[in-house]
């Protein structure tokens, strides 16, 4: 059985502990939220979802479009609509953790700016969206509060300083998953034209995603 099988939802509906939004918290929405929740599934359905279900943990870095730090000057046309998927040679993500599956997206266009991405509102909507789909999808969606590590017992949960490599979480059982969004800075390790090694930082949108691996049965 492949992993993308060992990770796919079952048929177990949605859980109790983690219900999606109600009826009525969407028809009573501010009457800007519309564009807001049709950017947001977009998001969601052509950048986020492609790579769900082949790893237990990923991280995807989702660049906006005007944080020209993280994106190389020859790929940056405004005009397209979808992900630009050129990179800088050699690029190698700084602070993530290694065992974890990194993915950069780079989206285009003035509708995924980092003004839009960066709001509360917006941000919001994007977890709310994300916990959904995979409630519907099966899964049981768990909130865990983050642990320091005992060599690092000076990070606490729900700090903005939480380095990721110094925390852990609770181990996801099976049907569970487990999904976060932020807006923060990431480094970027990167070749230059001359050859040579340089580091890059930008914001980006930083969503990651876990879920608990269902046994083989075989």
């Amino acid at each position: 059985m492949s992993r993308s099988e060992l990770l796919a939802p079952t048929s177990k509906g949605f859980s109790a502990d983690a219900p999606p939004p109600s009826y009525s918290e969407s028809v009573n929405a501010p009457p800007w939220a519309d564009p807001v929740i049709s950017r947001v599934d977009t998001l969601i359905d052509s950048h986020i979802s492609p790579y769900l279900y082949e790893n237990p943990s990923i991280n995807l870095v989702i660049v906006p479009s005007n944080v020209a730090n993280l994106i190389p000057a020859a790929t940056e046309p405004s005009s397209h609509k979808k992900a630009l998927s050129n990179g800088f040679p050699n690029e190698t993500l700084v602070g993530f953790p290694s065992e974890i599956i990194s993915i950069i997206v780079r989206l285009s266009g003035s509708e995924h700016r980092l003004e839009f991405w960066q709001r509360t509102s917006v941000l919001r909507e994007l977890n709310l969206q994300l916990r959904r789909k995979l409630s519907f999808e099966g899964h049981r969606v768990v909130s865990s509060p983050l642990k320091a590590k005992a060599n690092n017992p000076a990070r606490i949960a729900g700090s903005k300083e939480v380095d990721w490599r110094s925390i852990e979480r609770t181990p996801l059982s099976d049907g569970e998953a487990r999904a976060s969004t932020e807006v923060t800075e990431v480094c970027l390790r990167i070749e230059n034209e001359l050859g040579l090694y340089e580091t890059r930082s930008g914001k980006a949108l930083v969503v990651k995603v876990e879920f608990g691996v269902r046994e083989d049965d075989d």
